[in-house]
């Protein structure tokens, strides 16, 4: 083999690796928005529960009181 067709061979082979190497990333890079996306999905549900031991009406916090054993107290 010449030279140059030695360092077209060896160009050749570094293509199809770097090719090689996009194909896995891009597969990884799919399965992370896949799991991203579950992600998401499971915190929409857990803020769609409803809050557990929350005050019962509308916040609180809206009007500066806190309601404590059935007794309005200010902050």
């Amino acid at each position: 083999m010449l030279p140059d067709e030695m360092e077209a061979e060896k160009n050749r082979k570094i293509i199809v690796a770097q090719a090689d190497e996009i194909e896995v990333l891009k597969r990884n890079v799919r399965d992370l928005q896949e799991e991203l996306t579950a992600a998401r999905i499971r915190i929409a549900e857990v803020l769609k529960q409803p809050e557990y031991g929350g005050p019962k009406g509308p916040e609180p916090t809206r009007y500066g009181t806190w309601e404590n054993k059935g007794k309005e107290i200010d902050f």
